[in-house]
């Protein structure tokens, strides 16, 4: 029996975004926030609730859509600089 490996697909060069998410000098609190503000948005298109982040990082829940509405404006920007025509650039 044949052992089939999956290997991932090679990232295109235009897929990257045209400019960084975080400086590379950026401080400590900041590279935390941002790390927090990643995970509240990968958690909600996830399918967890405004509600439930707000609960579990403490925040409003004003903060909380003010967070997803940062990073849909930076992968919308990511998906009109793609040249594969796929849409969804997050894999």
């Amino acid at each position: 029996m044949t052992k089939h490996r999956r290997h991932p697909a090679p990232i295109a060069e235009t897929s990257k975004a045209p400019l960084p998410a975080l400086p590379p000098h950026a401080s400590v609190g900041r590279r935390w926030k941002f790390r927090r503000d990643l995970v509240i948005y990968v958690a909600h298109r996830s399918g967890l609730s405004q509600r439930l982040l707000a609960d579990v990082f403490d925040l409003p829940r004003s903060t909380v859509q003010s967070i997803l509405h940062k990073f849909d404006k930076y992968t919308a920007r990511r998906a009109v600089t793609s040249s594969d025509g796929d849409p969804d650039v997050l894999h």
